[in-house]
């Protein structure tokens, strides 16, 4: 997290990191969590690869994010 962190302070853009109470690892976990419908998470992925960072922010309505594709 702080390697993230420190690329994010590089930056212009503004940010904020939110950590909760327990890990939610599923748009089941953010609905129980938050007291919400699942068409009202956004499912956020952060992914590092060889050629940098990728950010995918999904619709909870989404079934799953297939990552091979």
């Amino acid at each position: 997290m702080n390697e993230l962190e420190g690329v994010l302070e590089r930056t212009e853009f503004r940010y904020e990191i939110v950590h909760h109470q327990k890990p939610i690892l599923s748009r089941e976990d953010g609905m129980n969590y938050f007291g919400i419908e699942a068409g009202q998470t956004a499912p956020t992925f952060i992914l590092k690869t060889d050629k940098g960072y990728f950010v995918f922010i999904v619709s909870g309505k989404r079934d799953k994010l297939d990552l091979k594709k």
